[in-house]
This record gives structure tokens, sequence and C-alpha cells, in this order.
């Protein structure tokens, strides 16, 4: 005996069934295309951030290359900001003078950095990181703390970046 098929088309189980299925991937997509471009964002940020903490030192670098006292006369209790237009270092922040902001694509960002005297020991010359006997102050050799701070696009938290170096009087 053969039976005859009288269904025609979807039923509307079904094609709720599909509906669904296709909104799940849809939105999982979406979502996953909205996060990457949030990651994107956030990572542009970050190689800003990196770049503006090389320029940082390489100013320093520069300024070292000028005169050493530009770099060993710094206090050691201040915070400085970098003032590039004029490849001068400025020295403590002040009633909001410079601020050490750079502004790249709507992002604001704030370049700080600070002095540290070296310490050496006295037998081997290796340094220290605790200056107490048998250590003497390097008088030829600072370490330089960066940082640099932003605000992410979506305002949430505040992101740092931070390089730390050593400047040598080379000359």
């Amino acid at each position: 005996m053969k039976y005859k098929n009288t269904q025609q088309g979807f039923s509307i189980v079904e094609a709720m069934v599909g509906i669904s299925v296709l909104a799940f991937f849809l939105i999982t997509i979406i979502g996953s295309f909205i996060l990457f471009i949030k990651t994107t964002a956030d990572n542009t940020q970050r190689i800003q951030a990196v770049y503006l903490l090389e320029e940082g030192m390489e100013s320093i670098r520069f300024e070292r290359d000028e005169n050493w006292n530009n770099i060993s006369l710094l206090n050691t209790a201040n915070t400085y900001v970098l003032n590039i237009t004029s490849s001068n270092i400025t020295l403590p922040i002040q009633g909001g003078v410079n601020t050490g902001e750079i502004i790249l694509d709507d992002t604001v960002f704030t370049r700080k950095f600070t002095v540290e005297d070296v310490c050496r020991h006295n037998g081997t010359n290796e340094i220290m990181d605790v200056c107490s006997f048998p250590t003497y102050t390097d008088s030829n050799i600072r370490r330089i703390h960066m940082s640099v701070e932003w605000t992410p696009r979506d305002g949430i938290g505040v992101y740092t970046q931070t390089l730390e170096g050593y400047i040598a009087n080379i000359f």
C-alpha cells in the first residue's frame, strides 16, 4: 500500500526552528565583530602609547647628548613631563602649564617620567636595587621611569604603559 504525501512546504515549527538557528548565528557573528572592532581600537591605543614611551626615552637621550647636566641635575623627588616641540625637558608639573598631554586620534595620552639615582656595589660595581652599605651612588648614570596613561574610547578605566631604562653619561 502506498501512502500519498500530502504535506507541502514547511510547518510553522520548522520555520521557527530555522529562524532561531539563523538568528543565533547572526547575533554571534555581530557580537564577534563588535569585540574585534573594540580590541583593534584598544590595541591601536596601546601601540600609540608604546611609541610615545620610545619617543620620550629618545628625547631624554637627546637631552643627555646635549648636556649631561640636563639629566644629572633632575631632582629624584619630582615628576617631569616632556615638551617635545622645543626639545627641552619641562621641569616639575606645576599649575597645569604643561601637563604632558598628547592628543592622537581623539585620545588624550599623558606622558610623565621620574629619575632615580643608581647605586653600585663597592666591590663588584654591579647595579644594586637598594642603596645600602656597601654601595655608592654613580653620578654618571640615572634610572628613568617613563609612563603613558590614557582613558580608552569606552571611557571605562585608565590604562598605563611603562618603560624603564638607564641613561648614562657617555661623553
